[in-house]
């Protein structure tokens, strides 16, 4: 074999053995050098669900998906305050050839009145809840194809109406009485009765004398919510 060729051998022999060698190296090896160059944030899935073998995927996708077991389960929507006997609401018949406005109290058994229907119970279902109870009883009632309801709670208010300066609707604020409600109204009008007013409350008409409270023979009365105060005018 001539000089050349030997040199030749000499430097391609060593060589072949390294390319072997590397080959042939652990997987773990392979596995580390791989994930130096893998972008951050993503990972290994199997085949079947990345649909591309070691298909490197987002972390966050992982995660999501079912067959990871990740995602955080889903939250239901809040079902909102319930309604309650005693509680105003004012229920809007949207939608049909005749839209209405009702304003009622549930009553001792929590329902109300409703047109062409009659009693209703609306307590113990959030205001949400009773507009899709009441759509489905006039749908499946067959008195209207479609009809849409809104209901509102009068819950945190208050109602003065009849002779004071300022009738309306107010803000209930916690420990108020029915002399401050009057006062907040602006005060009776120079036609008012201020013996006789009238607290409506649910189904219940209560009668108090505001001039015993006054003059401390009566305790003042606590105004709760949806109480409609009535001042009546006097008599001539």
């Amino acid at each position: 074999m001539s000089r050349a060729r030997r040199l030749a051998w000499a430097f391609l022999l060593p060589a072949g053995l390294a390319l072997v060698v590397t080959g042939c190296a652990a997987p773990g090896v392979a596995q580390r050098r791989l994930e130096r160059y893998r972008p951050q944030g993503t990972v290994r899935v199997p085949a079947a669900a990345a649909g591309v073998e070691g298909a490197a995927v987002p972390a966050q996708a992982a995660e999501a998906s079912p067959d990871a077991g990740g995602g955080a389960p889903g939250k239901a929507a809040p079902r909102g305050i319930e309604l309650q006997p005693g509680e105003g609401v004012r229920i809007l018949l949207q939608g049909i050839p005749q839209p209405q406005t009702i304003e009622d109290f549930l009553d001792e058994a929590g329902e109300v009145t409703l047109p062409l229907i009659g009693p209703f119970r609306l307590a113990g279902m959030s205001e949400t809840e009773a507009e899709t109870a009441i759509e489905k009883a006039y749908v499946d009632g067959q008195i209207y194809a479609r009809i849409d309801v809104v209901v509102m709670s009068s819950r945190g208010q208050f109602f003065v109406q009849g002779e004071v300066r300022n009738p309306g609707t107010f803000q209930l604020t916690s420990g108020l009485t029915l002399l401050q409600a009057i006062a907040g109204a602006g005060g009776y009008t120079d036609f008012a009765r201020q013996s006789r007013v009238y607290i409506i409350r649910g189904r219940e008409r209560l009668r108090f004398n505001p001039k015993r409270i006054i003059a401390g023979k009566d305790d003042d009365v606590p105004i709760k919510s949806s109480d409609l105060i009535m001042v009546p005018k006097r008599l001539f």
